[in-house]
């Protein structure tokens, strides 16, 4: 509750005269691990016009979270296409996306063409890397599971073999 307050307060901030954008998708993103989908979706509705592309395709994975968190299959299928169109903007993002959707396949495929570009690869490594970590808020399960499920997968770790490893690291 605490942190929600905080973030309410941070996301209030006026930056430029318009809503603090990175605040505002940051605490729909705290919604949505909290699984609170409906209150992420409308705390994005207050994001201004001028987004990055990396801050569009931050909005867009809400935008999927509180779709799947309320059932709505075609806003999920929307904000995940969004991130597909764009995944030049920061690759990953639909590597995230599809693990929150649980198209496995396709994760796969994203996260192994990831590892097999010179450019891409060190996001791709340091992803695929596991850290310490908190017991999983009720919005996170799913996806920490799927991710896992992911990271098991051979053709996934055969491409991690190519060009690095998967490390263990007591550390947040």
């Amino acid at each position: 509750d605490e942190a929600v307050a905080v973030m309410e307060r941070a996301s209030g901030m006026s930056e430029g005269g318009e809503a603090n954008i990175s605040q505002v998708i940051n605490l729909g993103g705290l919604y949505c691990v909290l699984g609170r989908g409906e209150e992420a979706a409308a705390t994005v509705t207050r994001v201004g016009k001028y987004l990055t592309g990396y801050g569009r395709l931050a909005l867009a994975l809400v935008q999927q979270c509180a779709a799947l968190q309320s059932g709505d299959q075609a806003g999920a299928a929307k904000a995940l296409a969004y991130v597909r169109e764009h995944r030049k903007d920061a690759p990953i993002m639909l590597v995230n996306a599809l693990v929150e959707a649980g198209q496995q396949s396709d994760a796969a495929d994203a996260l192994i063409a990831m590892l097999a570009s010179e450019g891409d690869r060190p996001t791709a490594l340091e992803w695929v890397q596991g850290y310490r970590r908190t017991p999983p808020l009720v919005g996170e399960a799913k996806g920490r599971a799927n991710r896992d499920a992911l990271l098991a997968r051979k053709d996934v770790r055969d491409a991690v073999a190519k060009v690095g490893r998967i490390e263990q690291y007591g550390i947040y």
